[in-house]
């Protein structure tokens, strides 16, 4: 969303500089809300919801350690209350089954021996690990991406170029991975515990219409990165507060502003 800061934390590598402080922040809750999805999903994925209290309290006695956090007193209290999210999550993941079935959890491209999403004209290399991937009776399949909040993500972040993941998975699994092809994909918000407003069957062009928006994206953001393009471009909602050039770029404006 911002190329200065792609260029921050990427391609200088720097990282804010932070106070210790006590909790986790919403990107580890997301990593925790990931992690035990994929695990009752690949052990259970015909009655997931069975085996999800085991699960959860597994993950949640490892986190402290695991993501490099302290407890506060909260956390017995929050770990219920992510209980009760999953359960919910769970709930309404099975009720959009629509026929698929759970096939795959956390597949990667271009990594542990996987071959990479490759793009031509010019040749461009993805990796990365797709959340899920799920299967009909007729073999289509369909990606899902999940993601830790409630707002529900739009075609047009799409068509604007903030949001390429979900296209860019589906073509992962046909081309890289050679899967099958896919029929349709959304993300799934597991803070509203529903799917995206984008789901890929309905966007114009279907899945190939929207592998074509992503992957035009992806080329010209390529060649703004082999040009030296960053420029500050502030999101339109305002900065995150996790980006590295709070201290000292000139065009931080924070969310909310």
């Amino acid at each position: 969303k911002c190329p200065f800061h792609f260029y921050v934390a990427y391609v200088l590598r720097l990282e804010p500089r932070t106070l210790p402080q006590e909790g986790f922040d919403r990107l580890i809750l997301g990593s925790i809300y990931h992690l035990i999805l994929e695990k009752v999903y690949r052990q259970s994925p015909s009655d997931p919801l069975s085996i999800l209290p085991q699960v959860a309290q597994a993950v949640f006695d490892a986190a402290p350690e695991e993501y490099g956090f302290r407890p506060t007193p909260l956390w017995e209290q929050q770990q219920r209350e992510f209980r009760e999210v999953l359960e919910k999550n769970v709930v309404a993941l099975e009720e959009a089954r629509a026929g698929y079935e759970p096939y795959a959890q956390e597949p990667p491209f271009g990594l542990h021996g996987k071959p990479p999403l490759i793009l031509q004209s010019p040749t461009i290399q993805i990796r990365g690990y797709i959340d899920r991937v799920d299967r009909a009776p007729d073999g289509s399949l369909r990606v899902v991406d999940y993601k830790a909040g409630s707002s529900r993500v739009s075609a047009r972040e799409l068509e604007e170029g903030t949001r390429l993941q979900l296209p860019l998975y589906a073509l992962a699994v046909q081309d890289a991975l050679g899967m099958g092809p896919v029929a349709d994909g959304f993300y799934w918000h597991i803070g509203s515990a529903s799917p995206s407003y984008l789901r890929l069957e309905r966007y114009e062009g279907g899945v190939a219409g929207a592998a074509k928006t992503a992957t035009g994206y992806v080329r010209a953001y390529v060649a703004a990165i082999q040009g030296g393009r960053f420029p500050p471009t502030p999101p339109e909602h305002g900065c995150p507060g996790h980006c590295p050039a709070i201290g000292f770029c000139w065009q931080y404006r924070p969310r909310g502003w």
